[in-house]
């Protein structure tokens, strides 16, 4: 029997585990190079910036601790040493090739840097990190290529490199969340 959250699961698993629509191109391609799971599929399907689409900033803040307490201590630090990476996204998930742009922009940036957060007596503290990257629009160079239909243009948002623009800040009480919690700004 299905509980009414795994039923949920399910529906909401759904799309990704039927596929997207195919276009006539690709039916005749076998079923290795259209699976989207493992591989995307996306082989002959190439994207490339919107001409005369402008890129604009875009943050997503995450927070990188757990929450500390500092109870009755008079003061409390927690730092944030390992690390994490973050990679490029695209608007309502697709799976589509990076696509760099021309941009001061990569694939993916991983922290590392040390960073400690003191708090005062009786609140709780933890450290967020910044992620700059840049979001522009691309487009399918050959729609007729690509293994489903894909909306044109999408959003890409790619970290800036070397996190230009993003920094490591302290957070206290009840805006804590949970580790690896996180939104866009935009």
């Amino acid at each position: 029997m299905f509980s009414s959250t795994m039923l949920l699961w399910l529906v909401s698993a759904a799309p990704l585990a039927l596929g997207l629509p195919f276009n006539d191109a690709t039916m005749s391609q076998n079923l290795e190079s259209r699976q989207l799971g493992g591989g995307t599929g996306l082989t002959d399907c190439t994207f490339s910036v919107v001409k005369g689409s402008k890129p604009k900033p875009a943050y997503f803040h995450a927070q990188v601790t757990e929450v500390h307490s500092c109870g009755s201590a008079s003061e409390c630090t927690v730092s944030k040493i390992e690390e994490r990476t973050f990679g490029y996204s695209v608007a309502g998930g697709l799976a589509i090739p990076w696509v760099s742009g021309g941009f001061g922009v990569t694939q993916e940036w991983t922290s590392g840097q040390q960073f400690a957060c003191t708090n005062e007596k009786a609140e709780s503290v933890c450290v967020w990190l910044k992620v700059a990257h840049t979001a522009y629009m691309v487009k399918p160079d050959t729609p007729e290529n690509c293994p489903y239909n894909v909306p044109t243009p999408v959003e890409m948002k790619s970290p800036n490199k070397n996190n230009a623009g993003g920094e490591y800040y302290c957070v206290t009480g009840k805006a804590c969340r949970s580790l690896g919690e996180g939104y866009w700004e935009e």
